[in-house]
């Protein structure tokens, strides 16, 4: 199972400026008072959860293998978590998704309810697990 992200794209790095929500050159340099000529520490551009200029937009892939338990034992593989189970309700009465509706709700509901989480997460770029 796998995902990629590739939103470095004129339209949408336009959209995020519009906003005023991409870390700039101008933006680093108000926030660590330098000069015009400065130039900013741009490894520090990325600051969750601080006093910051902004996020910085990058480009991702991820790509998880989901195997049987037994066979991850088999292998020696190491066991980062597991599916406890799985919940399809999309339209509140059968298992097709066809809209969004109460169904959605339901699988959710299903699906915290049944959690175990083992870690505190966060999605931010270099923030530290809790």
């Amino acid at each position: 199972m796998g995902n990629s992200e590739a939103p470095i794209l004129p339209g949408i790095v336009e959209g995020f400026n519009a906003m005023t929500a991409l870390a700039t050159e101008q933006r680093l340099r108000n926030l660590d008072e330098l000069s015009d000529t400065e130039t900013p520490d741009y490894q520090k551009a990325s600051r969750p959860f601080a006093n910051n200029a902004g996020f910085s937009i990058a480009e991702s892939a991820q790509c998880f293998v989901l195997v049987d338990r037994e066979l991850a034992l088999e292998m020696g593989l190491t066991i980062l978590g597991s599916i406890g189970d799985v919940f399809i309700h999309a339209d509140g009465h059968k298992n097709s998704i066809s809209t969004p509706s109460i169904g959605n709700y339901l699988s959710l509901g299903k699906a915290l309810a049944n959690a175990r989480p083992n870690q505190n997460s966060c999605h931010a770029a270099r923030a530290p697990l809790a």
